[in-house]
């Protein structure tokens, strides 16, 4: 809200072996997502999380996606909406076991979206690291490396995190700066005069580089 950015947040389950329910958007009393009307999101976003842990044992983000935009595209389609970025986040600390379908074919379909909507579509993901299998969750159970999901966010040209760091508060800000698509560059009209150039982010000076075309 601090952008005055039209958003609709939607929240599905990585785990889902249902295919009509594959992919659908979860809602939390009656509210099918998240936008700039709903009072106290944190709550509704909370309830919409656990919610989506409601699933099987294996982890099957891709084909999840898949079906979100495809078999079960109708059902989301208040959530869906054209020439509206598209930024997905995926969280799971095991790698993905999709046996519907291949992450190229999801990528595939991410393009042909992209295309026939004209926006932007990327993939990020919050996983484990190869360097991190031996980081357990409050279960005492270890992840397994998530690397069809860094493939996946690599081609789709997202953020992988390390689903082990401490600091989930700086993980959350940095992929909403990255969805308000501050990750592009912008043709400036004048050459700029480097010492008089100030960035702010929120509030207060950061360190930044200029590099002259």
């Amino acid at each position: 809200k601090a952008f005055n950015i039209d958003y609709h947040v939607g929240i599905t389950s990585t785990s889902n072996q249902i295919v009509d329910e594959a992919g659908i958007v979860y809602p939390y009393a009656d509210i099918p997502y998240i936008n700039d009307q709903v009072i106290n999101p944190e709550i509704y976003f909370s309830m919409m999380m656990i919610s989506s842990m409601l699933g099987g044992i294996a982890e099957t983000a891709i084909d999840a996606l898949y079906a979100s935009l495809s078999i079960n595209f109708d059902k989301n389609k208040e959530f869906y909406r054209n020439n509206t970025p598209l930024h997905v986040i995926v969280i799971s600390d095991e790698n993905d076991q999709s046996t519907y379908k291949t992450a190229n074919q999801l990528i595939s379909l991410l393009k042909t979206y992209e295309r026939d909507n004209q926006t932007n579509v990327d993939v990020s993901s919050i996983i484990t690291l190869a360097s991190e299998v031996n980081c357990s969750d409050t279960y005492g159970i270890n992840g397994t490396h998530g690397y069809r999901y860094m493939y996946l966010t690599k081609v789709m040209d997202g953020q992988i995190i390390n689903i082990c760091d401490e600091n989930w508060s700086n993980i959350l800000t940095d992929l909403a700066l990255y969805s308000i698509d501050l990750k592009y560059e912008y043709v400036l009209n004048n050459k700029p005069i480097v010492d008089t150039i100030i960035v702010n982010v929120m509030q207060g000076n950061i360190t930044f580089t200029f590099e002259e075309a």
